[in-house]
């Protein structure tokens, strides 16, 4: 029974995260991917302008993520909130989702033209709505 109702929590998380992913492209073109991964790198669900290795994707971008968390501790500098990669195409930024005992990771990748800044808050915003989809969906049960 319990195993059920978990495939049944993370079918409706996938069902609305792609639904946010898919608002996320329709309103910025330059969005080339999305994705979503456990904290160990198994990707939950993606959206993908070109064909992609998500599952091998998705376990980079946790493990970049864990990467600069460790170099924020090692700095004292506080939680790490994101991950920029600043490439000659791309913009990818990876944040945190949630903050519950296994969080997710979120990567979301532009076209280097658009602002950086833009990117970063396009990728928090649906990161918060993540969030929040996680948090309905487990008050929630079906």
């Amino acid at each position: 029974m319990k195993e059920t109702a978990q495939k049944n929590e993370i079918t409706a998380i996938r069902g609305a995260v792609d639904a946010a992913f898919k608002q996320l492209a329709n309103n910025v073109p330059e969005l080339g991917l999305a994705i979503l991964a456990t904290g160990d790198g198994h990707l939950l669900t993606g959206y993908f302008a070109k064909p992609r290795n998500g599952a091998r994707l998705s376990a980079l971008v946790s493990s970049l993520l864990a990467i600069c968390e460790t170099v924020s501790k090692e700095l004292s500098a506080g939680a790490c909130k994101s991950a920029i990669v600043a490439a000659d195409e791309l913009h990818i930024i990876v944040v945190r989702v949630g903050h519950m005992a296994k969080p997710l990771v979120m990567a979301a990748a532009y076209d280097a033209e658009m602002m950086l800044g833009a990117a970063l808050r396009h990728t928090t915003g649906v990161a918060a709505e993540v969030a929040s989809i996680i948090k309905t969906v487990r008050e929630n049960p079906q």
